[in-house]
């Protein structure tokens, strides 16, 4: 059995047991009566060769048990048959939802270093395809290799009874190719890894697509587009185009031996049973020949199954080994957080003295990164209840920096309260710190849902929040919101599409203040609104929360000005610091800067 297979079924199937205890009971039930009927069929055609021109009435009432008994068989099997799939097919679909579950788990619960490994096409493809793969192999791999088995033994057996010879005529060709069904389900293992992996391409052209559909009447970029899907689409059909290839001929091997088999049936034992039958001797007569033809008819299901088996299982090999690889990478993740000392922030001490967030001798740099961006931090201090702004050209470290304080990436060097970092699990960094990130992502539900996702898995969350009237003001959101015809219950598109960008940003905003915490981490949080709005934000920000530590990162140097101390970052380093004062008279860049932007605040202004 295939690895990540074996370790499927440990894992799933044990708690569904009796479930597929009933079903198989039934597949049982439906082999025993299917595989029966043929001998009472020799028989009742034995019956009607015996007698004369007209039956006696001993053998009219045999006729009629044979009858009833084949009819009762029939229904029996198809009742039986019917349940089986029910009970065996049912619990497939439960699996199914369990695995779809735990790896939306692992999904959600990897690092953003570790998610972005993954593109989002290939995400959705591997919970939506390969899913539903594996739960076509757990039903169909239970309920065909039974069916096949038991037929394959009980069909032959009472074939050998009729007619050893015919047996073994009929049966000589299947180790051949069994033996050439191997070679096959090799090439059908490579080929599948290659289609599911193009499949994964392709959702994440689709998705890419279809996020951009605006921009699409924009630019006239329709034909590369089109091209670039048309080429990705032709590889997954000539993917597909080979595995039905090798699929077909595997079909094609197994009905050639129900073939052959009747074909040798035909040849040998049909002129047998002729002869017997005008001779009147016993043996192999019509009877048997008709018993004989329906045990090799009832053949073709086994058969065909089989080559129908060998891609199931290399299909579903191959998904659980996308599946599993996800899983795996978050499990890793998980039991290293399980593993840090410090699993609750109230196991932090943060009635000492000591900064709130301590940096020395940090150094970053992102794996399988082309550029060799490198983050070098001598040493920084984050003191609580101080604004804190960070300022630099693009691409200088600000964003990673601000990932690694908040936690979303993970290196040495920094601690929490006096706690390294590594001691410290993510679920107990979320609660400290409240973060308005770069890219404003907003779910396809109304805004107060949108805010109330925050606010409910937050009731029991560590420091303070601010009262949604003071968020609402802060985010300068409601003039916009009263706009709208159904207010804060609007509801919004994906990502938020109905909203413009400084609205998307505002929201992510009064998010953020709403969450309770102990730092408010911002990053580029003005960068899509006007400078009044900009003006609003930045008044509320240092009026209302004047206790609160905040990070403030930003293009705009009128964001920082008021700060208590403004780092200015560049190629991974600080360096220069200090109020917005000092850096206007030791900073020649920092100041060229803020008399530029002012310049072109003031021109817009007038405009």
């Amino acid at each position: 059995m295939y690895p990540n297979a074996r370790r499927f079924l440990k894992e799933y199937l044990p708690s569904k047991g009796k479930g597929y205890a009933l079903g198989i009971f039934c597949l049982i039930i439906t082999i025993l009566t299917t595989t029966s009927f043929p001998l009472f069929v020799d028989d009742a055609i034995n019956l009607l060769s015996s007698a004369d021109s007209k039956l006696t009435p001993e053998q009219n009432n045999e006729l009629k048990s044979l009858s009833f008994i084949i009819l009762g068989l029939g229904i029996l099997g198809c009742i039986a048959r019917v349940l089986s799939r029910i009970f065996i097919f049912k619990e497939g679909r439960k699996i199914e939802s369990e695995v779809r579950q735990d790896l939306f788990n692992s999904v959600v619960n990897m690092p953003m270093e570790v998610l972005s490994k993954y593109k989002s096409g290939d995400l959705i493809s591997r919970g939506t395809n390969d899913v539903t793969s594996v739960r076509v192999m757990i039903s169909m791999g239970i309920l065909h290799p039974i069916n096949t088995t038991l037929t394959l033994i009980i069909c032959p057996y009472y074939m050998y009874q009729i007619s050893p010879r015919l047996t073994l005529y009929c049966l000589v060709p299947i180790p051949v190719i069994v033996f050439i069904m191997r070679i096959l389900s090799k090439k059908m293992m490579q080929v599948g890894r290659e289609n599911q992996k193009v499949l994964g391409v392709l959702s994440e052209t689709i998705r890419e697509q279809f996020k951009a559909h605006t921009l699409l009447t924009i630019f006239p970029v329709f034909n590369l587009l089109i091209s670039k899907f048309e080429g990705d689409n032709d590889k997954y059909r000539k993917t597909s185009e080979t595995l039905l290839t090798i699929r077909v001929l595997m079909m094609i091997l197994m009905l050639s031996i129900l073939s052959i088999g009747f074909f040798i049936l035909l040849h040998f034992g049909g002129p047998e049973a002729i002869e017997n039958e005008k001779l009147g001797r016993d043996g192999f007569n019509i009877g048997s020949f008709t018993a004989f033809s329906l045990f090799l008819w009832m053949l073709l299901g086994p058969l065909r199954a089989i080559g129908f088996l060998f891609p199931l299982f290399q299909r579903g090999e191959i998904c659980l080994t996308r599946i599993y690889q996800v899983r795996d990478a978050a499990n890793q993740t998980i039991n290293e957080d399980k593993s840090r000392a410090v699993q609750k922030t109230n196991q932090l001490n943060f009635s000492t003295n000591s900064p709130l967030v301590s940096i020395n001798d940090l150094k970053f740099s992102y794996p399988e990164q082309a550029n060799n961006f490198s983050l070098e931090i001598d040493n920084l201090l984050i003191k609580e209840n101080k604004k804190y702004g960070i300022f630099g050209p693009t691409g200088c470290g600000k964003t990673t920096l601000f990932n690694l304080i908040c936690g979303n990436l993970r290196a040495t060097g920094l601690s929490l309260k006096g706690t390294k970092y590594e001691d410290i699990a993510t679920n107990a960094l979320n609660e400290v710190f409240s973060i308005v990130p770069q890219e404003n992502r907003h779910f396809s539900k109304t805004i107060s849902e949108n805010i109330e996702l925050v606010t409910k898995s937050n009731e029991e969350g560590f420091g303070t929040k601010t009262e949604f009237e003071d968020a609402y003001k802060i985010s300068q959101l409601q003039s916009d919101i009263d706009m709208f015809k159904d207010g804060i219950d609007t509801l919004l598109g994906e990502h938020g599409i109905n909203l413009s960008g400084g609205q998307k940003q505002r929201l992510s905003i009064l998010r953020a203040l709403v969450k309770k915490r102990k730092a408010l981490l911002m990053d580029d949080f003005v960068s899509a609104v006007d400078h009044k709005t900009e003006n609003a934000i930045i008044s509320g920000l240092y009026s209302i929360l004047k206790k609160e530590t905040m990070i403030l990162i930003s293009h705009r140097i009128s964001a920082l000005v008021e700060c208590d101390e403004i780092i200015i970052m560049d190629q991974g380093k600080i360096v220069c610091q200090g109020t917005h004062k000092e850096l206007l008279e030791k900073n020649e860049s920092y100041r060229a800067t803020f008399e530029h932007q002012t310049l072109e605040k003031n021109a817009g202004d007038h405009s």
